[in-house]
């Protein structure tokens, strides 16, 4: 096991051989009978079908074995709790101004919230090509130091949207695109594509609308799950992987 200075705690260690950038349950419904789900990737500003993969992409000698299986660890399990199941939680479908959600109640807004800025962290340190737009700059040493620290901040401080199409059966679900960085009214955000879930996280200070701040995770423990409708998650497919969802409707 090779030495050296781990991302996390920035202390000289024992280095883990494999860190998965994003965490392995998240490609578990992407798994078919063979074992293999799809990856969509740039090249040359084109989207490409890149084919079956077994496993996630995973990172060499950045983590040492402490901030992986026991700081990181604490994450994902709680992530993967709540989004596969595995802790009671207050659930039910709401509708509000046409817009449909899965409003969660009594989960934790420490652990789940550090979960997710957690697969935006790694992906920031990650050398691997795919995540070749993640580059938090000076904020990859702020979010890291709220994931060592277990301190998340307030709710309005790097608040995400989490949006699922899975309640359309006909938009491919079995695939993973490259994660994007991109603009929204001047400020800066980060987009994961995995399995049927969109993740969007804000990141710079500038203008961030009230529905963002209405549907992230809160202090209160409730978290709100947007039900896209066909036609803003072909929005957010075009961005992610160049393909027209709506083409031959």
């Amino acid at each position: 096991m090779a030495e050296g200075i781990c991302k996390l705690c920035n202390e000289e260690k024992k280095l883990c051989e494999k860190s998965h950038i994003i965490p392995n349950f998240l490609y578990k419904d992407l798994k078919k009978e063979e074992d293999h789900f799809f990856l969509v990737q740039s090249k040359n500003n084109q989207y490409e079908k890149k084919g079956k993969l077994q496993t996630g992409e995973f990172d060499k000698h950045i983590l040492c074995e402490k901030c992986e299986n026991e700081v990181l660890s604490r994450y994902e399990k709680y992530g993967a709790s709540v989004l596969k199941g595995g802790v009671e939680l207050k659930m039910g479908n709401k509708r509000v101004n046409g817009v449909s959600f899965l409003e969660i109640g009594d989960i934790d807004y420490t652990s789940f919230k550090l979960f997710i800025l957690s697969i935006l962290w790694k992906s920031s340190i990650s050398k691997r090509k795919l995540f070749e737009e993640i580059n938090l700059g000076p904020y990859e040493k702020i979010i890291g130091e709220m994931i060592l620290n277990g301190k998340p901040g307030k709710s309005s401080k790097f608040p995400f949207l989490i949006f699922t199409y899975l309640n359309h059966k006909d938009i491919p679900a079995d695939l993973i695109t490259q994660p994007r960085r991109s603009n929204f009214k001047g400020g800066t955000t980060y987009n994961f594509l995995v399995g049927g879930m969109s993740y969007t996280i804000f990141i710079s200070k500038h203008i961030i609308p009230d529905f963002v701040y209405e549907t992230t995770i809160k202090e209160d423990n409730t978290l709100k799950i947007i039900y896209s409708d066909k036609r803003a998650m072909n929005t957010i497919f075009k961005a992610m992987t160049g393909l027209d969802i709506l083409r031959n409707e």
